[in-house]
């Protein structure tokens, strides 16, 4: 498959599921509930590979959301070959990350050291945030695997760090 079509056909999709999120779950939520809205009142985290397209959608749109968060993101937004497939993925480590634009008042990966499921996917994504320049939490747990306990500490921490930050 041609990279660049393939990375053209992820954007769209990400674009399409950012839109998703912002317009029908949004527009849900405001015509239900009493919520803030906004960059600063917005978030978005995930599990595994929803942890992958919550730092994707994050690290791409960061003018919508300023709270992002994974946990135990799986490959695929760099190019890697882990032990299941070839991931061409649709972004280099080096375009990781905010340059000029705005950051999320959060950022934290989470992670557990014993993770069988994703590998080291997000060790990468946090060294690739750490060398762009990029501010980010970095929350190894060293206790756990690709599951509940993981999922758990993770909203724990987030949800405080949110509530803190605002």
């Amino acid at each position: 498959m041609n990279y660049e079509i393939f990375k053209a056909a992820v954007t769209v999709a990400v674009l399409a599921a950012s839109f998703l999120l912002l317009c029908a779950i949004s527009k849900s939520m405001a015509e239900n509930y009493s919520i803030k809205t906004g960059r600063e009142n917005t978030g978005v985290t995930g599990f595994s590979m929803g942890g992958r397209e919550a730092l994707y959608v994050g690290v791409t749109r960061p003018q919508l959301y300023g709270y992002v968060g994974s946990v135990c993101a799986a490959p695929g937004i760099f190019p890697t070959v882990d032990g299941n497939m070839t991931h061409e993925g649709c972004m280099s480590p080096s375009e990781f990350g905010f340059g000029s634009g705005p950051s999320p008042y959060v950022l934290m990966l989470t992670c557990t050291t014993f993770d069988g499921t994703v590998g080291d996917a997000p060790e990468s994504y946090h060294n690739a945030l750490t060398s762009n320049g990029a501010e980010h939490i970095w929350h190894e747990l060293t206790d756990g695997d690709h599951g509940g306990i993981s999922v758990r500490a993770h909203m724990y921490n987030f949800l405080r760090y949110i509530f803190k930050a605002v």
